[in-house]
């Protein structure tokens, strides 16, 4: 429904942007049996889960990170 309403607000709207959205829904226009709202919102969708999981590994390993990086090459 999130995803859903964001495309519809960008189909709206009468000036268009430089967006992710705006690009997707250009390729609709053209290619409208493939580029379907349920193919836009699956990529949407896919690049904020990446963006997500990115996030959350960096500041799950960061103490690890620190800790090898202060280590001298006498502690390996």
């Amino acid at each position: 429904a999130f995803l859903q309403g964001l495309i519809d607000e960008k189909r709206s709207m009468e000036e268009k942007g430089n967006t992710m959205i705006d690009h997707l829904l250009s390729l609709q226009k053209s290619q409208p049996e493939y580029y379907t709202d349920q193919i836009i919102k699956g990529l949407i969708q896919g690049l904020l889960s990446a963006g997500t999981k990115t996030s959350a590994i960096t500041l799950e390993a960061r103490p690890i990170i620190a800790k090898i990086l202060s280590m001298s090459e006498d502690e390996f």
